[in-house]
């Protein structure tokens, strides 16, 4: 539940570091899939259980590793979710099977960090890896997309935010705020670019109004999807929320990754955003395709006395 992209810890401990809100109330912050099989309707989900998000999981307190956000209980009602997930953890992997009745295709997922034994430089690299697997057991082959959501939460620390706060929650969002609300003091500013390289697509989210030498907050978040033979990989470069994003995931109103950056958002507002996948997995066949979530907060750290975080020696910016 640490959104540790921004070096958010949750403890339960009485310490310090307490959360006292619940700090998984980012939005947009999922995967979807769409399946076409030719002369039937198209189905769509957001690959999220209402099993594990209920009104009794929403009073349980911060602290405690079931708890979860009123919002997330919300979504549900107007996006619809899968029947159910498993998970399989082996550190550094995390291996998830869904759940979802009469969805032409069978899914599931291989998520990971970096964590190489004894490489400390490789471990560092703020990159988290998404590869899911899709395999087709009927006799027509089915068309599939798979998105990855996100939130544009880069911003600025508001004046009324401690110095406690500030350490150990902000890069944009300060883990006690709704965020999830209409309008937030954190941001303004904020721009999703399209971007194609010859290895992958996505996009790159900044803000206009954090300048490079603002101390925690300056930085870059980035979404992408590997290119790779038969694999059609688009973007949803401008959303306002995550029905608006659902819904021109489900009609199909997706961009090149050629396209142009978004106008900066409103003051109070950002953006989400999202890169789409689109295979066709042919009749007994399986298909696999890969997506990159990466940060670059060269100015973040734990402590003033210590600003930087080692991957900045690594990596100039989110690109390499």
């Amino acid at each position: 539940k640490d959104w540790t992209v921004v070096n958010q810890c949750r403890k339960a401990d009485g310490g310090p570091w307490d959360a006292p809100a619940p700090l998984h109330c980012m939005p947009s912050n999922w995967f979807a899939v769409s399946a076409t099989v030719q002369g039937q309707a198209k189905q769509t989900y957001a690959l999220i259980s209402p099993q594990n998000y209920t009104e009794t999981t929403t009073a349980l307190p911060p602290g405690q590793e079931a708890h979860v956000s009123q919002h997330e209980v919300c979504r549900l009602q107007t996006i619809p979710g899968i029947k159910a997930l498993t998970m399989r953890c082996r550190y550094p992997i995390a291996d998830v099977a869904y759940d979802i009745p009469g969805f032409p295709v069978h899914m599931s997922l291989e998520a990971m960090t970096p964590a190489i034994p004894l490489d400390s430089k490789a471990s560092c690299i703020p990159v988290a890896v998404f590869q899911f697997s899709l395999k087709n057991t009927g006799s027509v082959p089915v068309e599939v997309s798979v998105m990855q959501a996100q939130q544009n939460f880069v911003g600025v620390v508001p004046v009324e935010v401690s110095v406690m706060q500030a350490q150990q929650n902000f890069v944009g969002w300060d883990g006690f705020v709704d965020c999830t609300r209409a309008h937030t003091s954190f941001w303004g500013g904020n721009v999703n670019t399209p971007f194609q390289t010859e290895a992958v697509g996505g996009l790159s989210m900044t803000s206009t109004s954090v300048a490079s030498s603002t101390p925690d907050t300056y930085g870059t978040i980035a979404i992408a999807g590997v290119a790779a033979p038969g694999v059609n990989v688009e973007v949803i470069s401008q959303a306002a929320n995550e029905q608006d994003l659902y819904a021109k995931f489900q009609a199909g109103a997706l961009q090149p990754t050629t396209a142009s950056p978004t106008p900066p958002s409103a003051d109070g507002t950002s953006y989400c955003g999202a890169v789409v996948q689109t295979v066709t997995v042919p009749a007994g066949g399986s298909q696999t395709v890969d997506f990159y979530l990466c940060w670059h907060f060269p100015n973040r750290s734990r402590s003033r006395s210590a600003p930087g975080k080692p991957y900045e020696k690594l990596l100039p910016s989110i690109l390499g």
